[in-house]
């Protein structure tokens, strides 16, 4: 018979992985609106992608937490900064995938969405999407949440 910290478990195995399906379907279609210019040509749709991929990375992160070691959005402040701090790690990884794909590849998927030019535009924007993917992540950190 399956006690209710099984169940739990359950639960949240399932909710990575539908995490991680929403991340990869999120970074698949990303590549997509990159080769048709939609991140250039529709200014908010860079915002709703970094919004959504610190949403789904806080998901997944404070349920791997919540699954693995028993500690997730339940244990307050301290797991908030820890999936927030990571999220944001992340999304720091990503902005240095994006700068070298630049340099390497000469694709350049910065927008400079506030007009302030070249480098400075990208400085800007660089620094909006890791906002972004902060308030995704705190977002779903602060959901009210099933007990």
């Amino acid at each position: 018979m399956e006690t209710k910290t099984d169940q739990l478990s359950i639960e949240k195995t399932a909710l990575i992985r539908v995490a991680i399906v929403l991340l990869v379907i999120l970074v698949a279609t990303a590549y997509v609106l990159v080769h048709y210019h939609v991140f250039k040509n529709i200014w908010w749709t860079d915002v709703a992608y970094h919004f959504m991929g610190g949403f789904i990375l806080a998901m997944i992160l404070s349920s791997y937490m919540l699954a693995r070691i028993g500690k997730g959005r339940e244990e307050g402040l301290k797991n908030f900064l820890m999936v927030v701090g990571a999220a944001t790690l992340l999304g720091v990884l990503w902005e240095f995938f994006e700068y070298a794909q630049g340099q390497f590849f000469l694709i350049n998927p910065k927008i400079d969405i506030l007009g302030l030019g070249s480098e400075a535009g990208h400085y800007a924007d660089t620094m909006q999407d890791l906002l972004l993917d902060i308030l995704g992540a705190s977002f779903f950190m602060a959901l009210p949440r099933k007990r």
